[in-house]
């Protein structure tokens, strides 16, 4: 890692884990080198010390490190998987639409389904369960 940049970068995907997988950062420091150390805590109680840093480490005082010479980003990130919660699955919303005469169904949000509709017109829904937009 030649500069902060990856270090950076590094430290949100950590923190995307940790929020995705239940986990906690029981402490996050930076020393005056700018080296950041986290304390990641898991919901089965098990905690790790993570040092991220742009230089090599002199007193080996964390369980995984990311520096130049190592990455243990991939070993960080199963030891959240392995330890943490999993995630529910999402949700996928859809909307319907109708344009002269043909029903659609679009992922995501109306804007979506509008432009899905060539003309740009959007025609209200007739079914026996919905009039108009529909979540599906």
């Amino acid at each position: 890692m030649k500069n902060f940049k990856k270090a950076n970068r590094r430290i949100d995907q950590i923190y995307s884990a940790v929020s995705r997988y239940d986990c906690r950062i029981l402490k996050h420091s930076t020393a005056q080198t700018g080296t950041n150390y986290l304390t990641i805590s898991t919901p089965n109680g098990q905690t790790i010390k993570v040092r991220i840093a742009n230089h090599m480490d002199a007193y080996g005082t964390a369980d995984y490190h990311i520096n130049p010479n190592k990455d243990d980003y991939v070993k960080i990130k199963t030891f959240i998987i392995k330890n943490g919660t999993k995630p529910a699955p999402k949700k996928r919303v859809s909307y319907a639409y109708i344009v002269d005469g043909i029903v659609g169904a679009v992922y995501g949000s109306k804007e979506d389904a509008l432009a899905a509709a060539n003309d740009g017109v959007l025609h209200k829904i007739n079914h026996s369960r919905c009039v108009g937009w529909v979540k599906c």
